[in-house]
């Protein structure tokens, strides 16, 4: 097979991962480009683009790209919002037994720790503040972002904010772009709500709020995306 002259790989920091570093062995070619704004994985994997790929070239700061008007200079502020007392003493109960888990080494421990971030952004004080701090952006004629991980809430929260548009992994490509282009240049759409799809490979300069009810812990390549 003749090879290809150049493969440019976008978001390459998810070639590490066993399906994609499969698929691109498969690909002849004489040159190979890894692209992402994001140099960072939680499995100690980053590293394996150096042979999958090649050496990393190139590399700017991302503060120096807001300094240099290239991308947005960001305020982030965290907002603690109380649990009510149910949630609260259903929290408090799962937690401790997880603690137990934990101590006792016992197997099987993802589905509690998802639980326990569902309970937490579900707390109906969040979701109550997200909705205050929505209506108060879209007084000032802001576009809004909400994130949220898990689908099910995420359709609450669209609910709650008056059947805002929804976009997750079961939207169609032709449903996403029509919102996003709304959202983008209309005012009819000032709010959408967002799962982890949009954490990547979305341009959407007119967003001027972001608000996360929930994430996937830990991970520093989804922060810097949003």
């Amino acid at each position: 097979t003749t090879p290809y002259g150049l493969l440019l790989l976008d978001e390459c920091h998810a070639v590490p991962a066993e399906y994609y570093r499969e698929s691109v062995a498969y690909v002849p070619a004489r040159c190979v480009v890894g692209l992402t704004a994001t140099f960072v994985r939680e499995d100690s994997k980053i590293d394996d683009l150096f042979h999958i790929i090649g050496p990393k070239l190139f590399d700017v700061p991302w503060q120096e790209l807001c300094q240099r008007g290239y991308l947005a200079d960001v305020t982030c502020v965290e907002l603690h919002c109380p649990m009510s007392y149910e949630f609260a003493v259903e929290y408090i109960g799962r937690d401790n037994a997880y603690a137990k888990q934990l101590k006792q080494k016992l197997t099987g421990l993802e589905a509690p720790a998802q639980l326990l971030t569902l309970l937490a952004a579900s707390n109906p004080n969040k979701i109550a503040a997200t909705k205050a701090l929505v209506e108060e952006h879209i007084r000032k004629d802001h576009k809004v972002l909400v994130f949220c991980d898990h689908i099910l809430l995420l359709k609450r929260y669209a609910e709650e904010l008056g059947n805002v548009p929804t976009i997750c992994g079961e939207t169609l490509h032709a449903d996403r772009m029509k919102i996003f282009s709304d959202f983008q240049s209309t005012k009819k759409t000032n709010v959408v709500c967002v799962s982890r799809v949009g954490d990547v490979s979305v341009n959407l300069p007119s967003a001027n709020v972001v608000i996360q009810v929930s994430s996937h812990g830990g991970s520093r390549r989804q922060e810097a995306q949003r």
